[in-house]
């Protein structure tokens, strides 16, 4: 039946009623006043009629549109949480899926947007999943950072928080309200398993979450929730078989580059020491300049092969406590011209008295350098305003560092292959695709975690987070380091199986007077050191026959104490074995390749003292 034919029916039933009570006060008029009253009492009750008519037909009318915009509401609901449904059964990762919930839930909310936020894998704190855009066109970066104290408090109760009047309210973000959100909606979703997430639902309407519609919203919730933990479930097994593969896949890739920086590693010395002795002979200007472009390109060439080794994991790393905030000032040190150049600002939000962490220093420094880059690469291709924000925070026992950029994102796509190694959405030339997988590398040595989050147009936001650190710092002794002046040449014995390296050592070590004997392997050198006291052993750990490491045991039960006079070089640090050596004494240690002016400055060290270790000529026990 159409809204006439009820209109119809109703008005004939009122008629019907009118009629008869105006047929019993018409008698009772003509009995009063005659024909003349009666006949104006009858226009009274026809006038009277065509009022009641007109608007009783206007609340018909109201009340059968008010009905169907509620059926249309309800049909939208149950299409949205049927669309809901199966993409939350159907194909795709998690991160596809929720993009997929959040839009429609979004609509059944009838809000601008709506933002999903999950466990971490810590089991500290919520991270950033996905955030859907309902009735807005576009997606703001505002709602990309944490939800706040209202977020903790919905999930600490774990009630539903509505906040009509959001611009008003005390635990309002100016970031949030500075998008003209008047509503927000906080909804924690939990589990039989714990907490599985929040909901927050932002709204520019006064007023918009009534008591309908965040039961509505409620019921959405609870009906999807079995589908959302299925849909993360499936991820999650998805990730560790991935994860696995991966772990293989970086293992021998690992094995591989470990051994090519080896095989590169002598010869790189090679070039790079010749080059340097001839620099520092006459030479006409532009000679020199060209030995120098040999040395920059050596070294560039040195830089790549210490990738190589910090991605195969085989540095060996120098942990000590230091201030987080000082590493990354020293980080934009380096970055300052060409941020400069680049016409990128950068915003620095250093949180102050953080705790100290316990870190490679070197090794933290050049992952912030490389996230700086990147950052830098990606503003760089866009015309309007670069701007870069730095801040560190503390959160629970983690340190955290947050760099975020204006560039153009990271796509969907590609942000879960941007750690794999070798990846590079760079043109020819512009990467390697080290950067990241390297990044990723140290700071799980670290005992730490990197992310990344981004929405296409919005730019990107990495977070690390490092383990706050507590300890009592060893107290070490600014003494007596040898200076140039006080250095005592002596005898060296050179042990290296590179011809052409000994050659280097032995020319570099006589042009500082020093009287130099060299062997090919551990077996000769032992039948030196047995005729010969050396104030220096340059020992390189591997050799055919016998090698650095059997040699080094066979000194250290020597009477001659000689052991203690030994300098490692090595290559190769690609097995543990090698790694653990190494650090096992205090020994120093030259890494190939390595400048000349750095090893003479340790034999100068070295030799020195002859009364005291090198280890001791830096620490008083």
């Amino acid at each position: 039946m159409n809204v006439d034919s009820k209109s119809t029916s109703l008005e004939l039933k009122f008629m019907t009623v009118l009629v008869s009570e105006i047929n019993g006060l018409q008698s009772i008029s003509y009995g009063l006043a005659g024909g003349a009253f009666a006949t104006l009492f009858a226009a009274l009750m026809a006038a009277l009629w065509v009022s009641h008519k007109i608007d009783l037909q206007e609340r018909l009318v109201e009340g059968y549109k008010l009905a169907e915009e509620s059926d249309r509401r309800r049909k939208r609901e149950f299409e949205a949480l049927c669309n809901i449904s199966g993409t939350l059964a159907g194909n795709g990762d998690f991160e596809y899926k929720a993009t997929r919930y959040v839009e429609e839930f979004a609509r059944v909310a009838e809000a601008e947007w709506l933002s999903l936020r999950m466990p971490d894998n810590r089991g500290e704190g919520l991270r950033f999943v996905v955030v859907g855009a309902g009735l807005a066109k576009s997606i703001p970066a505002a709602l990309l950072n944490d939800s706040g104290s209202l977020g903790e408090e919905a999930l600490r109760d774990g009630l539903n928080i509505v906040v009509n009047g959001y611009s008003a309210h005390s635990e309002s973000e100016t970031d949030i309200t500075r998008l003209g959100v008047n509503s927000v909606a906080l909804l924690p979703i939990f589990s039989k398993g714990g907490t599985l997430g929040l909901v927050t639902v932002f709204s520019k309407q006064i007023d918009h979450f009534n008591e309908a519609r965040v039961k509505l919203l409620s019921d959405v919730l609870g009906g999807v929730r079995p589908l959302l933990e299925n849909a993360l479930l499936e991820d999650n097994q998805k990730h560790t078989e991935e994860r696995l593969r991966g772990t293989a896949r970086l293992a021998s890739i690992g094995e591989l580059a470990a051994g090519v920086a080896h095989e590169v590693n002598n010869p790189l010395t090679n070039i790079l020491g010749y080059s340097q002795m001839l620099l520092n002979e006459d030479h006409p200007e532009t000679f020199r300049e060209d030995l120098e472009t040999v040395i920059s390109e050596s070294q560039r060439a040195a830089k790549i092969i210490r990738n190589l080794q910090l991605f195969a994991r085989r540095s060996v790393t120098d942990m000590n406590p230091a201030h987080i905030n000082e590493i990354l000032s020293r980080a934009l040190d380096l970055k300052q011209h060409e941020f400069v150049k680049s016409e990128i600002s950068v915003d620095l939000d250093l949180a102050e008295d953080l705790p100290k962490v316990l870190i490679d220093e070197h090794q933290l420094i050049q992952v912030i350098v490389n996230i700086l880059t990147n950052a830098q690469q990606a503003m760089e291709s866009i015309q309007r305003i670069r701007e870069l924000s730095v801040r560190t925070t503390i959160s629970g026992e983690k340190v955290r560092i947050r760099i975020q950029d204006s560039g153009p994102g990271i796509p969907p796509e590609r942000k879960m292959l941007i750690c794999e190694p070798f990846y590079t959405t760079k043109e020819v030339g512009m990467g390697t695709g080290l950067r990241l997988s390297i990044c990723h590398g140290i700071i799980q040595e670290h005992q730490g975690a990197i992310w990344s989050s981004s929405l296409p147009g919005q730019g990107a936001t990495f977070n690390i987070e490092l383990p706050a650190w507590y300890g009592q710092e060893e107290e070490q002794v600014s003494g007596s380091q040898p200076s140039a002046a006080t250095v005592r040449h002596g005898h060296v014995l050179a042990v290296d199986d590179d011809p052409q390296m000994r050659n280097l050592l032995q020319r570099s070590l006589e042009q500082d007077e020093y009287e130099v004997d060299l062997a090919e392997d551990g077996a000769e050198a032992w039948k030196l050191i047995q005729a010969n006291t050396y104030d220096c052993v340059l020992l390189d750990l591997k050799m055919p026959e016998m090698n650095g490491k059997e040699l080094f045991r066979l000194m250290q039960g020597s009477p001659k104490g000689m052991a203690d006079k030994v300098i490692f070089i090595t290559g190769d640090t690609a097995d543990m074995d090698s790694q653990e050596f190494v650090a096992s004494y205090n020994n120093p240690v030259m890494q190939k390749p390595f400048q000349l002016d750095d090893l003479m400055s340790v034999v100068h060290e070295v030799t020195a003292e002859p009364t005291r270790t090198w280890a001791e000529s830096r620490y008083e026990s």
